[in-house]
Parts: structure tokens; sequence; C-alpha cells
């Protein structure tokens, strides 16, 4: 195959993916009645993006990449999360293992996309951590409104 041929095999299937992902999310709000539709198009999606990078880069240096020892880990991680997006929602029929598996995809197909990006780690580290961050102040926050909100109920009784 010449190089022409792999772009344009690389393009349609990373386009492919890229719509099936697309349309994924427009089934978020009908995860707790139907997980299936969301996940199925999200690991479709998910598996033709990946599949992309064998035409772009080659079966044997694609998989001697996502293997190696610094990408391994991120690798497995992205493999469990999409298993476990598509137990969760065609056999266990569970809404909530769904969408927490749907962002363990996420956030595993992030490092391993930033792996291959020089300082790509480092800069996905710092966004997780300001977004836990962010996180645990928000809900701190909400727990500190909602005991003061509850002393003053309490008062006024």
């Amino acid at each position: 195959m010449c190089i022409r041929d792999s772009y344009q095999y690389f393009g349609i299937f990373f386009a492919i993916g890229a719509f099936l992902t697309f349309i994924s999310l427009f089934y978020i709000p009908t995860i707790p009645i139907s997980p299936g539709r969301f996940s199925s198009l999200s690991v479709m999606g998910s598996l033709c993006m990946l599949f992309s990078l064998v035409f772009l880069k080659g079966f044997h240096s694609c998989a001697t990449g996502l293997l190696t020892s610094e990408r391994r880990i991120y690798t497995l991680a992205y493999c469990g999360a999409l298993v476990m997006t598509f137990m969760a929602s065609m056999v266990f029929r569970n809404y909530l293992a769904s969408l927490l598996g749907a962002i363990a995809q996420l956030c595993a197909v992030a490092y391993l996309g930033c792996s291959y990006i020089p300082g790509g780690i480092t800069t996905v580290n710092a966004l997780f951590r300001g977004t836990t961050t962010c996180i645990k102040e928000s809900v701190t926050s909400l727990c500190r409104c909602e005991s003061a909100n509850s002393s003053i109920h309490k008062a006024t009784y």
C-alpha cells in the first residue's frame, strides 16, 4: 500500500470514529434508559480511531509503539476501560458503570494520545489535578453552604 492510500484510509477511519463518537454524545441523556446505545457507538468510534493509526503507522509499528514500557500502562487502561464500558452497558445494563467506563476511557485515551507528545503527560496530569481540585473545592463549599443553611433553619424554628 502506498503512502497516499494509507493517509486516505487513516483519514476515512479517523473520520468515521470521530463521527461515531460525536453521535454517541447525543445518547448521553438516554444512558439510564438504554446504556447500550451510547456505549456501543462510543466504543466503535474509539476503536475506529485507534484502528486508523494502524493504517498510518502499520500494524507492527503501531503495536510495538502501544506496548512500549512507557505506554503499556496507558494502553492497558484504555483497553480495560473499553471492555468495562461495553460489559457494563451490554451485559450488566448498569448505566452508572457505563458512564464511569466512558469517563475512564476518555481519561485513558487522553493519556495514551498525549504520551506521544513531548511533555504531554505532564500537561494532562496538571489538567486532571486542576480539575480534581476544582471539584473538591466545589463540593466542600456546597457542604459548607448546606450546613450553614441547615443551622439557619434550626435557629428559626
